[in-house]
């Protein structure tokens, strides 16, 4: 089977996105990889999501709706409604450039030890201008566990092209509250190498109602890691990355907290984040923390002295 031919379910989880999901759905509609089924699972929303979706019957495109139940379990279900071997979700607040999915069947088909393939992102503003680059690991392919207990190095579902094998090894996705994302990345982790593309694939849209609370990165932290941690070999590597997942945690919210402009708290976990590893993520630590410390008119000036 070619490249071009291998099958894929696109699967769209949305709650209460219907301002967002034509966006969505025509940046699926839209990729240069021809074979695709598509499926919106509606979690239980209370806007005009199910008017949305019928506006693209006609395309293909299949609505199912379940109570809701969170982005775990509605993704599950289409895992469950889907047949494809290769998965692709897509949050219905995200988009993807037109050849997401063929970039990432590419490296599959180059890589068929891969359980998965994860890209950069670009993060966006509510009418999804570009505001940076969210970078997930460089590495073409490996063992990825140990960053993975450090840090979500995969980033969020709208990035990552999976094998329907490997997602159901690792038991499906995850259906914790928060980060259930990164706790299904491990679980799928400690059994099969994962790779990543170098380029940003898809555009991830910041808005109030994507949004965690500030204190959730650290919580978030120590109830996916520590269960996960604890079957790590070799043992005496423990402390070590809950130290640096910690720093790490620490580090997001801290620039969580700057970009709300919470200087006192993002000044906190900045120090915090520092203390306990000044190494990993070094330079984007120095950079939280003179962001967190000098006005905004003082790290504006710096900027434009550097250029």
């Amino acid at each position: 089977m070619t490249s071009a031919e291998a099958r894929v379910s696109a699967v769209v989880t949305t709650y209460n996105y219907a301002r967002f999901l034509p966006d969505a759905l025509d940046s699926i509609l839209a990729q240069t990889h021809p074979n695709l089924e598509v499926v919106v699972i509606d979690d239980g929303s209370t806007d005009d999501t199910a008017g949305v979706v019928e506006r693209y019957a006609d395309r293909g495109v299949r609505y199912v709706r379940r109570p809701h139940g969170g982005a775990g379990r509605a993704r599950n279900t289409g895992l469950e409604l889907t047949s494809a071997p290769l998965v692709a979700f897509l949050d219905a607040d995200d988009t993807w450039l037109p050849d997401r999915v063929e970039a990432g069947v590419a490296h599959l088909a180059r890589h068929p030890e891969l359980a998965l393939v994860a890209a950069h992102a670009f993060a966006c503003d509510e009418g999804l201008r570009p505001t940076a680059v969210v970078p997930a690991a460089t590495r073409e392919a490996g063992w990825m566990l140990e960053q993975l207990l450090i840090d979500n190095v995969v980033l969020n579902p709208s990035s990552v092209l999976i094998r329907r094998t490997a997602i159901e090894a690792a038991g499906g996705f995850s259906e914790i509250p928060f980060g259930e994302d990164w706790d299904t990345w491990i679980a799928i982790a400690k059994r099969f190498p994962i790779g990543f593309i170098d380029r940003p694939l898809a555009l991830v849209r910041r808005h109030a109602g994507s949004v965690s609370p500030r204190r959730v990165r650290v919580e978030v932290n120590r109830a996916i890691v520590e269960p996960h941690l604890q079957a790590y070999r070799p043992a005496w590597k423990r402390p070590l990355i809950r130290r640096r997942g910690a720093s790490v945690a620490h580090f997001h919210a801290g620039l969580s907290s700057a970009k709300s402009g919470d200087r006192r708290r993002a000044q906190r976990h900045a120090i915090t984040s520092i203390a306990l590893d000044p190494f990993t993520l070094g330079r984007r630590k120095a950079k939280l923390l003179t962001r967190a410390f000098l006005s905004e008119s003082v790290v504006s000036a710096l900027r434009m002295r550097r250029a």
